[in-house]
């Protein structure tokens, strides 16, 4: 019931501003809803990814290639890959909701939560939405280290532990990293992959298939830092602390992409 209400709330809220082809929430309006929807816990990290990466995603000031119409609206392809704590649901909720974008797969990598709680709250948050969108398990692992979670941050559920009947629901068959690697030739030149997590799943389809880089119309990537300090040390964002081996192969990979850190 409080996603379901997060997402009606949210909906309203990225429509403030239109500037060129593209959407942008207003940072102040952004901040006050969360404030007031979600726990104390939960402020910080969803204000920092959700409107940011979105807002990139989206594509404020950017050229979006024609794709399929449906209804008189050209719709955009997103392939998001998400580790599914309480900033990444949000940012789901958003995509999901959009009025142009058609979200074709969801896949899950371990990162804040392990693999299956991740897979139980993006299947959570598409219920809350009345979506009916693949999910589907990937890594649960990072490639050559033990996964080091954030739950003391997001919560054990991932979700800042409010009592979300996060449990029961079935992805769907298959494995996330072979949807990646065809959902991207499915839509060859046309799909935007977003990355709201490590990028385990991500690397791993670049190492079996390099030639999807290529295939990529924009990859915007929630990780790394620019200008100032990381998250998790001073160094580094915890995305790609986590896994960098990934995103080394991701960075090197020749995706054409944006970096939100």
């Amino acid at each position: 019931m409080a996603l379901a209400w997060l997402a009606n709330a949210t909906i309203r809220l990225y429509t403030v501003t239109r500037i060129g082809n593209g959407h942008f929430i207003s940072p102040s309006s952004f901040v006050l809803f969360v404030s007031f929807a979600a726990s104390n816990r939960l402020v910080a990290s969803i204000c920092a990814s959700a409107h940011f990466v979105l807002a990139e995603g989206f594509g404020i000031g950017y050229h979006r290639p024609q794709t399929t119409l449906q209804g008189g609206v050209t719709l955009r392809h997103f392939l998001i890959d998400t580790d599914t704590a309480s900033d990444d649901a949000v940012a789901l909720v958003m995509a999901l909701n959009y009025p142009d974008v058609q979200v074709e797969a969801i896949t899950i990598v371990a990162g804040n939560v392990p693999l299956e709680l991740g897979v139980q709250n993006a299947l959570y948050t598409v219920e809350q939405c009345k979506k009916d969108i693949p999910v589907y398990a990937g890594l649960a692992r990072p490639l050559l280290r033990p996964l080091q979670t954030a739950q003391y941050i997001h919560g054990q559920d991932g979700m800042g532990e409010i009592g979300l009947p996060l449990y029961g629901r079935r992805p769907s068959p298959g494995h996330g990293v072979d949807v990646i690697i065809d959902t991207i030739h499915r839509f060859a030149s046309e799909i935007t992959l977003v990355t709201l997590g490590p990028l385990t799943n991500i690397a791993f389809a670049l190492h079996r298939c390099p030639e999807i880089a290529s295939l990529v119309d924009r990859c915007v990537i929630m990780g790394g830092i620019g200008l100032g300090h990381g998250n998790i040390i001073p160094a580094a964002e915890y995305n790609i602390w986590v896994g960098p081996e990934a995103a080394k192969i991701v960075f090197e990979s020749g995706l054409p992409i944006t970096m939100v850190g």
